[in-house]
């Protein structure tokens, strides 16, 4: 198992596993957008024109950001990485569908202007949180694989744990304000 184990050994096996969740659902989310789920084009208008001719609060998106990145993180703590997994998925997919569906009506520097700005930090924030969700299943392998000389650092982990909580929290604070007052 020595080669195998290098993947589940690495610090970044949560964040890989999370990229790979989430890029692989944004493609599915575009390519079924594109390809196969028909949508009226009237109620994609309904739809997306009354969600870029709103304004949000930041108080909502915090809220909302913040709830999703504590379900994510300790969600996916306590389900091996299958509430991150699952919740990124989704998050991703939507991405994917708006972008295919908008690209039929808008322009894609509009919607990189409505993305970009505070997406470049939301993702990360998402990803961090996620990768948090998969450290126990991370654990749990590197004992199973390496069980003569793995021993669990528990204390380290809640620290770890606490700390990339943190950063995810303060990346999303960042990301809100620039979405409600820079994407919109």
């Amino acid at each position: 198992m020595k080669g195998k184990s290098k993947v589940v050994e690495s610090r970044y096996f949560g964040l890989l596993i999370s990229a790979a969740v989430y890029t692989f659902s944004i493609l599915v989310g575009y390519i079924s957008g594109k390809y196969v789920l028909f949508v009226e084009p009237s109620f994609f208008n309904r739809y997306f024109l009354s969600q870029t001719n709103t304004k949000i609060t930041w108080l909502a998106v915090i809220t909302h950001n913040t709830l999703i990145i504590l379900l994510i993180a300790i969600g996916g703590l306590l389900s091996f990485g299958i509430v991150s997994a699952a919740i990124l998925f989704s998050n991703g997919f939507y991405v994917g569908l708006t972008i295919a569906f908008a690209l039929t009506r808008v322009s894609i520097t509009y919607i990189l202007k409505k993305l970009l700005p505070h997406g470049i930090i939301e993702i990360p924030a998402l990803l961090i949180a996620s990768s948090m969700g998969f450290r126990l299943l991370q654990v749990v392998l590197l004992y199973v694989f390496r069980r003569d000389s793995f021993e669990p650092n528990w204390k380290w982990e809640v620290k770890n744990f606490a700390i990339m909580l943190i950063i995810s929290l303060l990346l999303l604070l960042c990301a809100s304000v620039v979405e409600v007052f820079v994407s919109q």
